[in-house]
């Protein structure tokens, strides 16, 4: 069977050990706990910023986004594509960033009409600096 992470694996050995102990078992043939050390070897670390900015800086890459879309009165299909660049001859990589808000509902009295999302298109690619976070790269 398959362990979707080593946390997993390691509670079902300690489980299976308990279990064969339980059971009475030889020692020889019983699974064992597995260690801090065992389970550290099998666990998939998660790069840390640094190790992806030195990766970044080693080259070139480019992130190509697609959007495809509906327009709902005419039932025509919209493409739209973004060429992101990293690393080499620039970086549209901005680190501790998120986008301002651009779209808002109006506050106040509708008058018992629908309310209508209000898009500000000044701030559609506006970045902000994410409250408490530093080491920001743009």
């Amino acid at each position: 069977s398959e362990f979707g992470t080593a946390e997993l694996l390691r509670r079902h050995c300690a489980y299976a050990a308990a279990s064969d102990a339980a059971s009475g078992l030889p020692e020889a043939l019983q699974h064992r706990p597995l260690t801090d050390t065992e389970v550290q070897a099998l666990a998939h670390q998660e790069p840390s910023r640094e190790d992806i900015k030195e990766h970044l800086a080693q080259g070139y890459f480019e992130v190509v986004v697609f959007v495809e879309g509906t327009e709902p009165t005419t039932a025509s299909s919209l493409q739209a594509r973004h060429s992101y660049m990293l690393g080499g001859v620039g970086d549209d990589l901005a680190w501790d960033r998120a986008f301002a808000d651009c779209a808002v509902l109006p506050t106040g009295a509708s008058g018992g009409k629908p309310v209508r999302l209000a898009l500000d298109l000044a701030k559609f690619h506006v970045l902000e600096e994410l409250p408490g976070e530093g080491d920001a790269c743009k």
